[in-house]
C-alpha cells in the first residue's frame, strides 16, 4: 500500500442484498483505499468489481464483520459491495 494522507472515507449499505453497489457513484480518484465490513453485520458482505455477487459466483473477497482489506485502486467508483443481508456494508478509507 502506498504512504498518502487519508482523503477521506464514507459507509456504503446494500439495501437489496444479492444487488451490487458502488462504494461512490461519483468518480474520486485514489491511489489506495480500505474497507472493513461493518462491525454489526450479521452475515457476511462481498467486495470486488461490477460482477461481485453475495454466493461466491461474481468474484470480490467475503468479509465478516470487522474483517477489512486494502485495495490499490485508481477510483472509488471501481469498488462494489453486495451483502447476504439487507442494509448491511462496509466502511472505508481512502487515500492518494
Amino acid at each position: 500500500m502506498t504512504t498518502a494522507s487519508i482523503l477521506g472515507g464514507g459507509r456504503t449499505l446494500v439495501s437489496a442484498a444479492g444487488t451490487a453497489v458502488q462504494l461512490s457513484s461519483t468518480a474520486t480518484e485514489t491511489n489506495w483505499i480500505k474497507v472493513q465490513a461493518i462491525s454489526t453485520n450479521t452475515n457476511a458482505v462481498w467486495v470486488g468489481g461490477s460482477g461481485v455477487k453475495n454466493d461466491n459466483t461474481g468474484g470480490g473477497m467475503r468479509l465478516t464483520a470487522g474483517e477489512a482489506i486494502p485495495l490499490e485502486v485508481d477510483n472509488l467508483n471501481k469498488v462494489y459491495v453486495d451483502a447476504t443481508t439487507n442494509n448491511e456494508g462496509v466502511i472505508y478509507l481512502y487515500g492518494r
